[in-house]
């Protein structure tokens, strides 16, 4: 169980290597202690030159590990939205915000999450988080575009814990945490193996 060893793991030091206030508050309550660098990878590749979603997601999440060089043990995420194989970028205006509304409406998407984490170990898990939309009208389509921060800077042009985002889902399937940044179950495994390879490093040193 990752509680018992996050002491050890908290003394080596963790990096988060993101800018986003749900990863940060997921790994608050993981119990980890972390220090927050920013990547920065300019995330600027075209989801289209990619063979899936997935190869795109963890091709970011690999490129924001890549820019931080230290010791200590370093995670990095990126999250997309996808859709019929397309993906869902932030949304740069309100009229581009309402319409993945209505390209959602009545349908499953999917969220997800490339995760990255290098210390003595390295390890990339993706996960992905199935989200089904409730039919919307235009009324509540205009109400998420009419509210920015209901969509600007989230992927999808959504926040499933804001006041509007909360309310428009009819099913979620798969990891919760997820949506808000990270896998935090898949998460801890990471964690675990990488101190126990910690701790078999530290037994070979001191025979």
């Amino acid at each position: 169980m990752l509680a018992n060893y996050l002491e050890g793991i908290n003394a080596r030091g963790v990096i988060l290597a993101s800018g986003s206030v749900g990863r940060a508050k997921l790994c608050t309550q993981m119990g980890l202690r972390y220090e927050i660098i920013k990547s920065g990878f300019a995330e600027d590749a075209d989801w289209r030159s990619f063979s899936s979603p997935e190869e795109y997601a963890m091709f970011n999440a690999r490129q924001k590990l890549a820019q931080i060089d230290s010791d200590k043990i370093i995670i990095a995420a990126d999250t997309i939205i996808s859709l019929d194989n397309k993906v869902y970028e932030k949304p740069a205006d309100k009229a581009e915000a309402m319409q993945m509304m209505r390209d959602f409406s009545g349908r499953t998407h999917k969220l997800i999450t490339a995760l990255v984490v290098k210390g003595l170990t390295y390890s990339e898990h993706l996960e992905t988080t199935e989200l089904t939309v409730n039919e919307l009208d235009e009324e509540t389509v205009e109400a998420i575009g009419n509210t920015p921060s209901e969509w600007k800077d989230h992927s999808g042009g959504y926040s499933i814990d804001l006041k509007l985002g909360c309310t428009i889902f009819n099913k979620v399937n798969g990891c919760f945490y997820n949506i808000i940044g990270l896998p935090i179950s898949s998460l801890s495994k990471i964690l675990l193996k990488e101190h126990k390879e910690h701790l078999r490093v530290q037994a070979l040193k001191n025979n």
